[in-house]
This record gives structure tokens, sequence and C-alpha cells, in this order.
């Protein structure tokens, strides 16, 4: 297990380690998330375990956070809490997550 959360990691090199991630991850580096919601200094709890199935690196674990959303209706502030289950399989390349094993989600990297 590491001591704190890397900014960037090989989950190739992650997998063959067998590594595991756990910790607590800011909302605002989140770029999808941050321009979404009324709380961007609001973090995401994480635990991942990378480890390799065959020749497959894989990314298993979950993921929450608790957002604060602008309601469409009455404009108010909505609490959604967002807890996830990750079960990912590292590819290079479209064509190989086409092998992928059908409960995975291909997570595609250079």
């Amino acid at each position: 297990m590491l001591d704190h959360l890397p900014e960037l990691l090989d989950p190739f090199e992650f997998g063959e380690k067998k590594r595991r991630i756990n910790g607590v991850i800011s909302l605002a580096v989140m770029e999808l998330v941050r321009d979404a919601i009324l709380n961007p200094d609001a973090t995401a709890t994480l635990d991942l375990a990378f480890k390799r199935e065959g020749r497959i690196a894989t990314i298993v674990g979950n993921i929450a956070a608790d957002l604060a959303l602008s309601c469409q209706c009455c404009l108010d502030t909505l609490d959604w809490p967002v807890r996830s289950e990750v079960k990912l399989g590292v590819v290079r390349s479209i064509d190989e997550s086409l092998l992928l094993p059908d409960d995975y989600e291909p997570l595609v990297v250079e």
C-alpha cells in the first residue's frame, strides 16, 4: 500500500506489483466533475487494487463522493451521494478492449 496518492501512475507497472492505493482526492482536479458541482472543495475517497489477470492489467475497487448539485427545477442545492464500483481492464487499443471479459470496462492508455 502507498503512503499517499500519486499524481500519475503506470497501471501496467502497478498491476505487475499488485499495488493497492486508497485515500482521498480533491474533486477540483477532476475537470469533468469540477464544473458541474457546487462544492469543488469536496473530496472523493477511493480504494483501488491493481493486479494482472493473465495478460490483462486490471483495476478493481470503489470510489465514493458527496456532490452538491444545482437542482434544475428549483435551483436549490441538491446533495447527491455517489458510490461506484470500478472494474477496469487496462488496454493499449480499442482492438485490445474487445478481448476483455464482459464484466470489465476498458481503460485505454498509451
